[in-house]
């Protein structure tokens, strides 16, 4: 190719590079501390788009996307068209980098934890399966949305036991896959998926809304172990008893316990069932 050819053709890579990044930065920055309102934003071109006018030079334009994308979600409050903006972003990020499994477990987490999607959180991460090879946690996310947002324990346990097969993933995995199988809806096996993820994430709006979870999770296996233990009172004694302290006076528990707020729990004699004073509502996973 002759120099002056050559000179061209590096001229005009530089100028569709800056194009895009001028567009990517525009449009992003029109949510700037208002990301609540993307429904003004115009949504980004396709892959394809891209990948023509920026000439194939799509890991650089992916990297630029991802870098403002993790920057404005910092928003508690997105709206449905946010959601629906944050999920075109991602999928035109991922066909641009068909590898990027960062993307894809950052996508996969907010849509589960922060959003509650569970559909659009399964759909990007079988797109990482699809695209990424032997990620075992790709697989654990699919099997958290199921356990958690959708309460299919078989699924949830069949992508985990999937899971344990791959290389690095943790070796408690092949009998947390069977502890599934058998005990599907129990707290424990809940904190165990929650505990895993806050391993994983440096996310602080997730972490937090982890933490929340998880000690929710402490509240309602407290409690299941405490309605146990009224059951077993009553079946000794044909009563129920009137207050923790009647299960402590008949050895059935060595001390009163708090829970993870620091507040006692309590039995509700309209029920004669244990209660917490930090939450009113049982989880609905677990709801009898």
């Amino acid at each position: 190719m002759d120099k002056p050819i050559k000179s061209l053709v590096a001229a005009s890579l530089i100028v569709s590079i800056l194009f895009i990044v001028f567009f990517v930065q525009c449009r992003i920055d029109e949510v700037k501390g208002n990301f609540k309102k993307s429904e003004e934003l115009e949504m980004l071109p396709p892959a394809y788009v891209i990948k023509t006018i920026s000439l194939n030079q799509t890991a650089f334009i992916s990297d630029i996307l991802w870098l403002r994308v993790v920057q404005y979600m910092g928003d508690k409050k997105q709206t449905e068209k946010g959601w629906s903006w944050f999920s075109h972003t991602i999928d035109v990020i991922t066909d641009l980098d068909p590898d990027f499994t960062l993307a894809y477990q950052f996508a996969g987490l907010m849509f589960t934890v922060v959003a509650g999607k569970s559909e659009e959180s399964v759909k990007i991460l079988e797109k990482g399966i699809k695209n990424t090879s032997n990620n075992w946690f790709l697989y654990f996310l699919i099997g958290y949305n199921y356990f958690e947002l959708q309460q299919d324990y078989g699924k949830a346990a069949y992508y985990i036991d999937r899971a344990s097969t791959l290389p690095g993933s943790p070796v408690f995995l092949k009998l947390f896959a069977s502890r599934l199988y058998s005990s599907a809806g129990k707290p424990e096996n809940g904190i165990i998926f929650v505990k895993k993820l806050l391993e994983t994430t440096e996310d602080e709006d997730m972490k937090a809304k982890l933490d929340k979870r998880l000690n929710l999770l402490y509240i309602e296996r407290d409690l299941s172990i405490l309605n146990n233990l009224i059951s077993d009172f009553h079946s000794t004694y044909k009563k129920y008893p009137e207050s923790i302290d009647d299960l402590l006076k008949a050895g059935l528990i060595r001390g009163i316990p708090s829970d993870p707020f620091g507040k006692p729990y309590y039995i509700d004699s309209h029920d004669n069932t244990a209660k917490s004073q930090s939450t009113t509502e049982r989880l609905k996973v677990f709801k009898r």
